[in-house]
């Protein structure tokens, strides 16, 4: 029987009750301020925090931080994921989150939505899950989006499912035409709601690092990691394109998302084909952690010795 309440809901509950009502009282003009306020606190408190990242990101990259200061990396981490807070936060009320962001290959999804295809978009772990919805929304192409029913919930207990995840998921949801939930007892009947979006033609995101129930295992940063199959899949059997979509922070609260199809035969029996995805999807990423490891989130998700710790599909 599931708990009403666990220990770790009261902290997440709180921060976002006040971080709901500080947002409120605080004008979206001063957004890069407070986000450059909140910045320089937190790497002046979290010193020890700040340094341990950089351990663990020059333990990971090794020669591939060609003489950066993994100490800056560090430090722009954190700058980025203390936007990424305070734009959830943000994000809670009516109005939303304002960064600027700008958009590339946004020509592939119109163009497969002119010809009557479904687009799936499969999403990497940077700068946060809000920007690459709030991009599409700005563009004209809402998406719907494949959310875990636990997404921000910080245990399984009953305030955490029915309250918190919900609430935390409002920052994304008023970004999108509609969330489709994997039930926590992983039945497949949000299935046949993506496959039939799929065929009408319509958008879909889904988080692309996460591991799923049959991962493909694919090389990525010196290990073998396990990726879900469900975007490839789904695009193969619906004849959707299929995009990556990557985001890279220019500036304070400044993005940019960076749309590119995945390039596989579309001719291959559906194992193949998703195999050769995935490994191109794993190629890409590991790319993109090494070019930008202050914008990737996977590094202190859960623990900063588990930098690739599975996370939820958003």
């Amino acid at each position: 029987m599931r708990n009403w309440i666990s220990g770790r809901d009261i902290p997440r509950l709180v921060a976002l009750s006040i971080g709901y009502l500080g947002t409120a009282l605080v004008p979206r003009s001063q957004d890069r301020r407070i986000a450059t306020i909140l910045s320089t606190l937190a790497l002046r408190f979290r010193r020890a925090h700040t340094l341990r990242v950089a351990e663990v990101l020059e333990r990971r990259l090794g020669i591939h931080l060609d003489g950066r200061d993994p100490l800056q990396i560090a430090e722009d981490h954190a700058r980025m994921r203390i936007e990424d807070g305070w734009g959830r936060l943000r994000a809670l009320h009516r109005q939303g989150w304002a960064p600027s962001i700008e958009v590339d290959g946004i020509e592939h999804v119109r163009r497969a939505v002119d010809q009557g295809q479904g687009v799936v978009l499969w999403t990497t772990w940077f700068c946060g899950a809000i920007i690459p919805k709030a991009a599409l929304a700005s563009t004209g192409f809402p998406v719907n989006h494949l959310s875990r029913e636990e997404h921000g919930a910080p245990s399984r207990s009953r305030l955490a499912l029915a309250v918190i995840a919900p609430f935390y998921a409002r920052a994304e949801v008023g970004y999108l035409k509609r969330r489709i939930v994997i039930p926590l007892n992983q039945s497949l009947g949000y299935m046949k709601e993506l496959l039939a979006l799929l065929k009408a033609g319509e958008c879909l995101t889904i988080g692309g690092e996460v591991s799923g129930r049959q991962p493909v295992l694919a090389p990525c940063l010196g290990e073998t990691r396990g990726f879900a199959t469900g975007a490839p899949s789904l695009a193969w059997s619906t004849k959707a394109a299929l995009l990556m979509v990557d985001t890279v922070r220019t500036g304070v609260m400044a993005y940019r998302v960076v749309i590119a199809p995945i390039e596989v035969a579309r001719g291959r029996e559906r194992k193949e084909f998703v195999q050769a995805a995935v490994l191109e999807f794993a190629a890409k990423l590991e790319q993109a952690i090494i070019d930008r490891p202050a914008d990737w989130q996977g590094w202190l998700h859960s623990s900063v010795d588990e930098p690739f710790a599975q996370v939820s599909a958003g």
